[in-house]
């Protein structure tokens, strides 16, 4: 009830179009633990076509993405949820399940505004791992080589 009149939308950090095979995979992506208060017009807007661009990828490329997403920043609250100020997102793009990270690997970085009157295009929000590691304090692809990591992070 709390975000019926909150202004926000319930943000999911993995999509319930990304968790379709089954019903239970589906219904896991509604709970609470999943979901951020998001601005409607990044929920509808740049994070959304983020979202597609990700899934037209895996659908009609056969792709295999290794997708890690957050928040930070605090702009008050929505009941006891804290709303975040910011949104971000790193894929890792892969020819298949199977396949090693290596320097050669894309990379796609997002940090963008929890806000609304914000640019509809996700690529305008393209950043670098790096900088979303020091902006959250994360180590974020920690299982990767470090040379690899070095290259592939600051891009």
């Amino acid at each position: 009830g709390e975000y019926r009149r909150s202004g926000y939308d319930r943000g999911h950090m993995v999509p319930s179009g990304d968790r379709t095979a089954n019903s239970r995979d589906n219904s896991l992506t509604f709970l609470m633990t999943n979901i951020f208060p998001q601005a409607p017009d990044n929920n509808r807007g740049p994070w959304k076509e983020l979202e597609e661009y990700g899934r037209d990828l895996v659908y009609q490329q056969g792709i295999a993405l290794y997708v890690i997403a957050g928040v930070y920043g605090d702009k008050g609250t929505v009941g006891k949820v804290t709303v975040p100020g910011r949104v971000w997102k790193v894929i890792l793009v892969l020819d298949s399940p199977e396949d090693e990270v290596t320097r050669g690997t894309e990379v796609i970085a997002v940090d963008m505004p929890n806000s609304d009157r914000i640019e509809s295009d996700w690529q305008a929000y393209r950043t670098t791992v790096d900088r979303i590691e020091v902006a959250t304090g994360y180590d974020l692809l920690s299982d990767v080589p470090d040379g690899i990591q070095a290259a592939i992070e600051s891009r």
